[in-house]
């Protein structure tokens, strides 16, 4: 014979649990729907009411390669390459001569970089492109180095992006 407290609890749990995880998805933008979209591929910093930029053919490209699994120091160090690119890049980034891509290289379609950039572990690599083709780059992996002095990084990405928009055709 079945308890009758375990014929109202039961079905009352799982209804609350339901509705818990229903209302988790619609609740909006948050910092964990914001990290599940991050580990998704790509990023752009570019906020999703502004135009994307028209990307120039001849550009360079700043990307942050990370794995499925991140530690603090590793979200660190991408949200300040970001902002560092968000805040002292915003006139090369909109017209296109910058680009930014984060990607998860443990991802099928993103799995090519590895071999292609030699990967074993998170890093930022800086490449000229030109037309998609791969044209030079560097393995900026000294973001490490400066993971836990924010101020440090910041010089040392814009140092990188830098020596590299300097090698674009003035335009």
């Amino acid at each position: 014979m079945q308890n009758p407290t375990c014929r109202f609890f039961v079905p009352t749990l799982l209804s609350l649990i339901l509705v818990s995880a229903a209302s988790c998805g619609s609740s909006g933008p948050t910092d964990r729907n914001a990290a599940v979209a991050a580990s998704s591929g790509q990023v752009s910093t570019v906020p999703a009411s502004a135009p994307a930029p028209v990307l120039q053919r001849e550009r360079i490209v700043a990307y942050y390669f990370h794995g499925d699994r991140r530690c603090r120091t590793c979200l660190g160090i991408q949200e300040t390459i970001e902002r560092t690119i968000a805040e002292r890049f915003p006139a090369e980034t909109a017209s296109g001569r910058l680009e930014y891509r984060e990607v998860n290289f443990e991802q099928e379609q993103n799995k090519h970089f590895v071999q292609e950039f030699q990967l074993s572990f998170g890093t930022m690599i800086v490449a000229k492109v030109d037309d998609d083709k791969i044209l030079e780059w560097e393995n900026c992996g000294k973001v490490w180095d400066f993971g836990h002095e924010p101020p440090l990084l910041v010089d040392y990405v814009a140092e990188r992006i830098n020596a590299y928009l300097s090698k674009l055709k003035a335009e």
